[in-house]
């Protein structure tokens, strides 16, 4: 998986390449799963609470067992970051820490002992603000 960057801001488009290659697996990749999510950390007096939050979900075609997507054939995926009023920009600070993750999972038809595991991968991506002009 790859991006073209690793920040953005509300509206902003983003693209992605996936590239999989399923040639030893026995299942199909049924489908994608992309996800951003937020996790929100507040600290005080000793103690701290966190809480996770998904900003945006898509589901994807995936690839038959013993297929590959590589190259120039490789999942070429967009989607625009969403523009909401919650969607606030990254920031770790030591009472306050709120970052955000792009991640994808590839979802099995079924298990089997050459990919049992859950497969996925993703990054840290920083949620940049939208400049605001004020009209006088």
């Amino acid at each position: 998986m790859s991006f073209e960057k690793d920040g953005y801001s509300p509206g902003e488009l983003v693209q992605m390449i996936i590239e999989l290659d399923n040639t030893q697996c026995k299942a199909d990749i049924s489908s994608i799963s992309i996800r951003v999510s937020n996790s929100v950390t507040l600290r005080s007096q000793g103690r701290s609470t966190s809480d996770n939050y998904t900003i945006f979900t898509k589901v994807v075609g995936g690839v038959a067992a013993g297929g590959a997507c590589l190259g120039p054939q490789a999942i070429r995926e967009s989607f625009q970051m969403p523009i909401k009023a919650e969607l606030k920009p990254t920031c770790s600070g030591k009472l306050l820490s709120s970052q955000y993750y792009l991640s994808i999972k590839m979802n099995h038809d079924i298990s089997c002992e050459c990919c049992s595991d859950v497969i996925q991968s993703g990054i840290n991506i920083v949620i940049i603000s939208l400049c605001r002009s004020y009209s006088q």
